[in-house]
């Protein structure tokens, strides 16, 4: 009788972790399905990706960077280039996520008619994206041994939607409000930074910058490098560019670009373009923030960077 009460517990208890694991796995599948209403930047992920992934077989020039790319540059302002451009930027993107996702489709035959490509500065930007659409571009142990303790442990965790978006809700992370992305892959804001308000941030922006210590991670400098040699091994010609925010108007930025390409680059590495010393004849009216432009300000230097270039993509 002992004997039988115990093979049922067993069952029980076999049921019980059975009927939990499936439980699991049904919420886990529910979330990745509803997780852009949980957090905004999930759906705008997708809406990038989808958006370049629509027009990749006729896209001719293309731009690449963070968060301060995906609000400048406006493709559909740059008619006179008489080429099919794409901004798959997005934010907060380092240089190695931005390295494997177009090595992905690079490897696919996805970009057939890819001659240029401008790759934003950002060397400070560290460690990967975690979005799990992502994790499509990553081969994964290239990935991990690059990657610090913590950066390795949430990079793993990233692949779970239960752990995505608990950490999300646990921690009230705060991912900013959701901005429409354009078929062209640029993020529209129309939102105007005030006089008052630049004051006011750039306070506390500066105030953080001069408190770090501005150091150039190699890891990044090794990535721009790999990126070049892939791109041009595939015949596409390489551009490095800076853009404006309003501290680099008031001189106030502690990120010296050009000194970084003259210190970290070989002369001949890459062609470099200062965009950040554009006038585009616009203070903070044109700035959605202290970092990035509105759709405004978009616009303008969009048409300035099209005059600036059109000649060197000619040649």
């Amino acid at each position: 009788m002992r004997y039988k009460d115990e093979s049922i517990r067993n069952n029980e208890l076999g049921a019980f972790l059975f009927l939990s694991v499936a439980v699991l796995v049904l919420f886990e599948v529910t979330l990745r399905q509803i997780s852009p209403l949980l957090i905004s930047h999930e759906k705008e992920v997708r809406e990038s990706i989808g958006a370049f992934e629509n027009r990749a077989p006729e896209i001719e020039l293309l731009f690449l960077g963070n968060s301060l790319t995906m609000h400048a540059i406006n493709p559909e302002v740059m008619d006179e280039l008489e080429l099919q451009i794409h901004n798959f930027s997005y934010l907060n993107e380092p240089i190695r996520t931005t390295y494997w996702k177009l090595k992905y489709y690079l490897d696919q035959g996805r970009l057939p008619k890819l001659k240029n490509v401008f790759l934003q500065l950002a060397i400070h930007d560290q460690g990967v994206r975690y979005e799990y659409d992502y994790h499509k571009y990553y081969k994964y142990f290239d990935i991990i041994k690059e990657l610090n303790l913590s950066e390795w442990y949430r990079f793993t965790l990233s692949h779970l939607y239960i752990y995505r978006v608990g950490r999300n809700i646990l921690k009230k992370i705060s991912d900013g409000e959701y901005r429409p992305i354009s078929k062209y892959g640029f993020r529209i804001a129309h939102r105007k930074l005030s006089n008052n308000a630049f004051k006011f941030l750039a306070k506390k922006i500066t105030g953080k910058l001069a408190n770090i210590e501005q150091v150039v991670d190699n890891l990044n400098i090794s990535y721009y490098k790999k990126f070049v040699d892939m791109l041009e091994n595939h015949g596409i010609r390489v551009y490095l560019y800076s853009l404006p925010t309003p501290l680099t108007y008031k001189n106030l930025s502690k990120l010296p670009d050009k000194k970084i390409v003259e210190v970290y680059f070989e002369k001949d590495f890459a062609n470099y373009f200062s965009f950040d010393q554009i006038d585009i004849g616009c203070s903070y009216p044109c700035f959605l923030d202290t970092g990035h432009l509105n759709f405004e300000g978009a616009s303008r230097i969009s048409q300035s960077i099209s005059n600036i270039i059109k000649d060197e993509l000619k040649n």
